[in-house]
């Protein structure tokens, strides 16, 4: 509104200073003020569009940054152990996570939890608590920036991690 308005004063000032100044006429500064509110109100219905275009380009420019990220976890690699009777024991000690999107937000901070093989077990918290960031820190789709991840007392990092993902069925 504030462009609106504006605008009315500012044509309404020049209007009458051609008409003074230079001899216009009457009709000739009406249509000139009539095309000038026109396009001064297009321009004020156009702002909003504006500033959702920003947005949407600055939302765009950080999904352009996760899709061009290089993963840290080769997930084709082939160096690793594999375990040869695998009982299935996983532990998460003293584990300390942020996504890589996100490195201020920190999802566990000192986080540990003991699954014994064989045994029924739920994780059940609220919308962003942290239940499927435990599965991806299993699988290692992500590394823990500090603690450890397991399975049978062997630390994940050191298992051929194709063989790790074929195994766990989660």
């Amino acid at each position: 509104m504030l462009i609106l308005f504006c605008a009315y004063g500012l044509t309404a000032w020049y209007g009458a200073k051609l008409i003074i100044d230079k001899g216009y006429e009457g009709g000739q500064v009406v249509s000139v003020w009539m095309a000038f509110m026109a396009g001064a109100m297009s321009l004020g219905e156009a702002t909003p569009c504006v500033t959702a275009f920003a947005s949407g380009r600055a939302a765009g420019y950080r999904m352009m940054q996760i899709i061009q990220r290089k993963p840290q976890i080769d997930p084709n690699g082939t160096d690793g152990i594999v375990l040869a009777n695998m009982k299935g024991d996983i532990e998460l000690r003293d584990v300390y996570f942020s996504y890589p999107s996100r490195r201020d937000q920190l999802v566990f901070d000192g986080f540990s939890l003991h699954v014994i093989s064989g045994k029924t077990m739920a994780i059940v918290g609220e919308s962003g608590s942290g239940k499927s960031t435990v599965i991806n820190l299993v699988e290692r789709f992500y590394d823990p920036q500090a603690g450890e991840v397991s399975i049978d007392g062997v630390n994940i990092k050191s298992l051929r991690l194709g063989w790790l993902r074929e195994t766990i069925g989660l």
